[in-house]
């Protein structure tokens, strides 16, 4: 009979401690989950705040000064408006153009792109996305810089200052800034890209050889 109690004191206890055992794996489970969700990365939400300030930057740089033409005191802006003192700024204006639309959806773009990061929203998505707004707007400043006037002005007040000294617009801060920051975009989205890429071709490569 004692032999009988001893056996189902030691079942009982078995049973305690493997409940026990259990209680703890799922606390730690639980724990680690709840560890997991709040030690997420910090690295990816600082980039997309980078490429959202960068895209606002962006954003901004089109509405500042894109060129100057010296001999009429006058600046035109990356949308076409004209400052130029004792004259019509709206007669210019309609010979003007808005080059700066491009950069402008550059920026947005990269705000939504940086955003996406942020939240942890489509990782291989918002990579192409700053690459291919970043390409876009290095390019597109890039051509400003070089000819402001061909971007800035339309054919009939190019084909009016055609050779006229002076009349040349030069380029100004906003299509460098422009260029500055869309540069950095591009380098962001190809840094976002190209691990991918290389992940994809080293396997193939392997198989192949």
């Amino acid at each position: 009979m004692q032999r009988r109690v001893s056996e189902v004191s030691v079942e009982v206890g078995a049973g305690v401690t493997n409940g026990a055992n259990e209680a703890k794996l799922s606390a730690c489970r639980s724990g680690y989950i709840v560890r997991g969700v709040s030690k997420r990365p910090i690295l990816p939400t600082l980039l997309g705040a980078l490429a959202a300030v960068l895209g606002l930057i962006e954003f901004v740089a089109a509405f500042l000064r894109w060129g100057r033409i010296g001999s009429l005191d006058m600046n035109i802006s990356g949308m076409g408006s004209v400052s130029v003192p004792g004259a019509d700024a709206k007669s210019i204006e309609s010979f003007t153009a808005m080059p700066g639309i491009v950069t402008a959806i550059v920026g947005l773009v990269a705000i939504g792109a940086g955003a996406l990061a942020v939240v942890d929203r489509a990782p291989r998505l918002r990579g192409w996305i700053l690459l291919l707004a970043g390409v876009a707007g290095t390019v597109h400043a890039a051509i400003a810089a070089a000819d402001p006037e061909r971007l800035l002005f339309d054919d009939s007040w190019r084909s009016a200052a055609d050779g006229q000294a002076g009349s040349a617009a030069t380029a100004q801060y906003g299509i460098y800034l422009a260029l500055v920051v869309a540069v950095l975009l591009l380098v962001q989205g190809a840094a976002a890209v190209l691990p991918g890429l290389l992940r994809q071709y080293r396997p193939r490569r392997s198989a192949a050889g």
